[in-house]
């Protein structure tokens, strides 16, 4: 019994089973070919996937609106609800809620403008302490280091340099 899996001998044998067994190019084009065609006839048409993704669209869009009717719905009812309490209350009491959230909100606004002063007086103080201190704006610290017989000088990121007889910086490591 021959077994398929295994070479034959005969080199004609052979020829001809490879032949049988082979796709070329040609085969797989072809193949590929016929794929699109099929796809093409049993596939969806072009009106079928529009009508789809206006499907999609009007029930993403009637999930949104029934969302946005329900919060409306729950708000109104939380007003109505508030509305309702208020107005049980006796008129002495509706009068104090209403002092006292006008209170409230007063109250709100004049701190946010004492802050907002504060800030302002400390950072004139500030600026009136530093003029009065004949401080420079660009003001560094006396140089007390050398290096070498030159000064040494800290940047702004902490390195520590001195400038060399070209007038260059050389950094000290």
């Amino acid at each position: 019994m021959v077994n398929a899996l295994q070479p034959s001998k005969n080199p004609a044998t052979r020829n001809s089973l490879s032949k049988n067994l082979s796709i070329g190019c040609g085969g797989i084009m072809t193949l590929f070919i016929l794929l699109i065609v099929l796809a093409a006839i049993f596939g969806p048409s072009k009106k079928e996937l529009e009508a789809r993704k206006a499907a999609e669209i009007r029930h993403d869009d009637s999930v949104a609106a029934a969302k946005a009717t329900a919060e409306l719905r729950q708000h109104r009812q939380d007003s109505i609800t508030r509305q309702t309490i208020f107005d049980a209350l006796p008129e002495g009491v509706r009068d104090s809620v209403i002092r006292a959230r006008k209170d409230s909100i007063a109250t709100i606004i004049s701190d946010s403008v004492r802050q907002e002063s504060e800030k302002r007086k400390f950072a004139r103080a500030f600026t009136d302490s530093v003029r009065q201190a004949n401080i420079p704006v660009h003001y560094k610290a006396p140089v007390t280091e050398t290096y070498n017989g030159h000064v040494i000088y800290t940047g702004p990121r902490g390195g520590r340099y001195y400038i060399n007889g070209s007038g260059n910086k050389t950094y000290i490591h």
